[in-house]
């Protein structure tokens, strides 16, 4: 008797177990869930998509699109020039709305956000449309930056970062890959050209019990190829990036860096896990201190690559 107790026992705890993992498309550790967007902040779209083209592209409802106080601007009028930086971001919370709170950034000029849910460009402020929650983000520090030290006269940000993603959740087939491509052809309808893409990510992939750096960069790859199917050349530089309430986590470092490629187009990104523990308000997201040094990290490596470009 005791036997069969336990065995039903087993399966019970079985079933919780795989219903539990399909509730979180995302995994919790990794990332603070963002608040839902109501029902009347999609008024705001001046064309909303139906709803299930929305949830096939931001599959949480998370996602910042709350236009109603932004100065929006003609793409049209901005994006032309030499000294145009079009930077698309890409990843999990570090590079989405997931700051400090306390900490929100407006640049000062010349620095605007495309958001890819109406295909319109709007003068930049956290937090950034496209991106999920509500809180602060390194890329308008970032380009704030690029702006003020006159590396470029006007930065474009698009912003589609996802908290809690993994890698695989971006490649072909995977639940994020239709965000991505919606992205890309918003971007393409607007005409603009993507200088640089970030991709900032690696904290998911690194914490699982046993994380999976040959899989990492299969999936890296296998979303690079769709990100060039889909007419996206842009150079693509890829953050060390895997703290998250932890130490930095060598196999996925080790992995990032391998990916590193200039025959593809792949650089080394920004090494955000130098940011310790001081510049993270929750051990995993950035505070104030934390953005600015991000935000610093990013201005050095783009600093470099155009330089390097112009050679």
């Amino acid at each position: 008797m005791n036997l069969v107790r336990t065995a039903m026992l087993v399966s019970v705890v079985a079933t919780v177990a795989v219903l539990c993992a399909s509730v979180f498309i995302f995994p919790p550790d990794t990332t603070r869930r963002g608040p839902a967007i109501d029902a009347d902040r999609h008024q705001d779209n001046s064309s909303p998509a139906p709803y299930s083209e929305l949830f096939a592209i931001d599959p949480g409802n998370r996602s910042y699109r709350d236009v109603s106080n932004r100065k929006k601007v003609d793409c049209r009028a901005i994006k032309e020039g030499p000294r145009v930086a079009v930077i698309f971001i890409f990843g999990q919370s570090n590079a989405g709305n997931y700051g400090d709170k306390n900490a929100l950034y407006a640049p000062a000029r010349g620095v605007y956000n495309f958001d890819f849910f109406d295909g319109a460009c709007y003068e930049a402020r956290d937090p950034l449309l496209g991106t999920d929650t509500d809180q602060s983000n390194v890329a308008t520090r970032l380009g704030d930056l690029l702006v003020q030290r006159k590396l470029f006269d006007r930065v474009i940000i698009i912003p589609i970062a996802y908290g809690g993603s993994a890698v695989a959740h971006w490649a072909p087939g995977g639940i994020l890959s239709p965000r991505l491509n919606e992205a890309l052809r918003q971007v393409r309808t607007s005409g603009l050209a993507v200088t640089l893409a970030i991709w900032q990510q690696g904290e998911t992939d690194a914490h699982p019990p046993s994380p999976d750096p040959v899989g990492y960069k299969r999936d890296f790859r296998a979303m690079v190829g769709m990100l060039r199917r889909n007419g996206m050349d842009a150079p693509i530089a890829v953050a060390q990036s895997t703290v998250c309430q932890s130490k930095p986590i060598e196999t996925i470092r080790q992995a990032q860096r391998e990916l590193v490629d200039s025959n593809s187009r792949i650089l080394a990104g920004a090494d955000t896990d130098s940011i310790g523990m001081d510049g993270r308000f929750d051990g995993c997201h950035f505070s104030e201190a934390g953005l600015n040094r991000a935000a610093e990290l990013w201005f050095e490596v783009i600093s470099h690559w155009k330089s390097n470009s112009l050679r």
